[in-house]
Formats: structure tokens, C-alpha cells, sequence
């Protein structure tokens, strides 16, 4: 990759909830390289867990399937795209619900539809 200072790190894990706890850890360590505060990166913790649940609860999902993750982060900035593979719809009740919720504490949140893909936006107070 070139030098543009953006890092993106991808992971893939199982789609279980016990896999769940890797994901928010990742973020968690790449938002305090981010130089993020403890109340930052203790609300985005909690709008991944929010994201894990909308990616777990979900109609048509299989044991096969997995949560594929892609962090971008670059000048106090955190993007979390993440995307269960496999058939599965989401369920618009837990989305509108995980998006209620989690829209004040993150800068934004984005989904295609129905499809299991979600992707968040968190910057360091102050920036823009």
C-alpha cells in the first residue's frame, strides 16, 4: 500500500457471538492509536457490540457464515465496515433499533438495505 496515512486492517471471524469480543477489542486498540478518550472509545465499543448484534440477528443466516471486518483509520478518524457473508437479510426492526440508539454516539452509521453491511464512522473530538 502507499503512504496516503490511511491503515486499514481486516479481520474475519466466525459469525458467532463469541467471536464478538474480537471484534470490539480490535477497534477499541486502533481508536487509542487514534489517540481517542476513554468516554470515546468506550461509546464506540458499544456501538460495535450493537453492530455485532445486528450482523448476528438476522434471517436466513448459516453456521458457515462470517463477519468480515475492515478497519480504516487515519488522523483521529476510525471507519468500521463490517459485512456477514452468506444469504442472510437483516432484520429492519433490530437495524432501526441499533441505529436509534447508536446515532449519538458516533459520527455516522451507513447500511445497503436489507443486506448484512454495515459501516461506522467515529472521529477524535475536536476534529472534523
Amino acid at each position: 500500500m502507499t503512504d496516503t496515512g490511511l491503515d486499514e486492517v481486516s479481520l474475519g471471524v466466525p459469525a458467532h457471538i463469541v467471536y464478538g469480543r474480537v471484534i470490539r477489542l480490535a477497534a477499541a486498540s486502533l481508536a487509542v492509536n487514534q489517540g481517542m478518550g476513554f468516554g470515546e472509545i468506550d461509546d464506540l465499543r458499544s456501538v460495535v457490540d450493537g453492530m455485532i448484534s445486528v450482523l448476528l440477528n438476522v434471517d436466513g443466516g448459516s453456521d458457515d457464515d462470517t463477519i468480515e471486518v475492515t478497519y480504516r483509520v487515519s488522523d483521529g478518524r476510525i471507519e468500521i465496515e463490517a459485512e456477514r457473508t452468506g444469504s442472510a437479510t437483516l432484520r429492519e426492526a433490530v437495524l432501526d433499533e441499533f441505529v436509534d440508539v447508536s446515532a449519538a454516539l458516533i459520527d455516522g452509521i451507513e447500511c445497503r438495505g436489507s443486506s448484512p453491511w454495515l459501516r461506522l464512522k467515529k472521529t477524535v473530538a475536536g476534529d472534523t
